[in-house]
């Protein structure tokens, strides 16, 4: 899947981010969330999927097929026990989960920007456009007029 819009996704990621950085679970399968947040299954596994860079996809699925996800960040801070078994920190600290939400909300804004300067751009290319064709034809109007007068 291609990489999603923060812009478009800003609501739900926010929503996960969240989730997953305060849970004491380790990672959750898609439905999971879905069910704990109160979202439409869709758009969680959307923002899921497209957001690769802030969630971690695991490769190992549970008994229904589903995978489990986690955030890249707390998944860095899980250590191994003796036996080799991964632990799992408590939470995200709150500066580390107040950066990675800063981060989405800065992202969404420059997208809305960019997208926001693309529409001005093509206006101004319509309006250019328009403005030389009317030239055009007060040239023409002009040359005309000229020849006529004659």
């Amino acid at each position: 899947m291609a990489q999603a819009r923060y812009s478009e996704h800003l609501d739900t990621l926010i929503a996960l981010a969240t989730y997953l950085a305060l849970t004491p679970r380790m990672s959750r399968t898609s439905p999971g969330l879905a069910a704990d947040l109160s979202l439409p299954e869709s758009d969680v596994r959307t923002t899921l999927d497209g957001f690769p860079g802030v969630f971690r996809k695991s490769r190992n699925p549970s008994s229904d097929g589903e995978s489990f996800y986690t955030l890249h960040a707390r998944y860095a801070l899980r250590t191994s026990d003796a036996e080799g078994d991964l632990q799992n920190v408590a939470e995200l600290r709150s500066e580390l989960l107040s950066t990675l939400l800063q981060f989405a909300s800065h992202q969404a804004a420059q997208e809305s920007s960019v997208d926001q300067f693309q529409r001005q751009l093509a206006h101004n290319l319509r309006a250019t456009w328009i403005a030389a064709g009317a030239a055009v034809v007060a040239a023409v109007l002009a040359a005309v007029a000229a020849v006529a007068a004659r």
